[in-house]
């Protein structure tokens, strides 16, 4: 098996819970700062807010979270647009001064 696609075991603590999972050894690093940042959200909205329980803050960081990744997207997919645009640019902009 190559190096890159070993497994491994990892124990992740999510809002005082603690999930066992097999994961590709690279992927270690984002996954637990995946886990970080759930941590980090639903410790911010309990500050914040009054909630039923932990399902209400985890809902909220789930969405919040979600709507980061999608701004994010939307961002990344505007820049390859311009980037795009601007390609096609370059390219009329040498075939108009290949012909002067």
């Amino acid at each position: 098996m190559a190096e890159d696609n070993q497994l491994i075991n990892v124990n992740i603590n999510v809002v005082d819970r603690s999930f066992g999972l097999t994961i590709r050894k690279e992927e270690e690093a984002v996954v637990r700062e995946a886990a970080k940042l759930i941590n980090e959200r639903v410790a911010n909205l309990r500050k914040k807010y009054q909630a039923q329980g932990q399902r209400d803050y985890l809902g909220m960081a789930l969405l919040l979270i979600t709507v980061d990744y999608l701004k994010t997207k939307q961002q990344h997919e505007s820049m390859t647009d311009v980037e795009g645009m601007l390609h096609n640019l370059d390219e009329k902009l040498l075939n108009f001064f290949e012909g002067v």
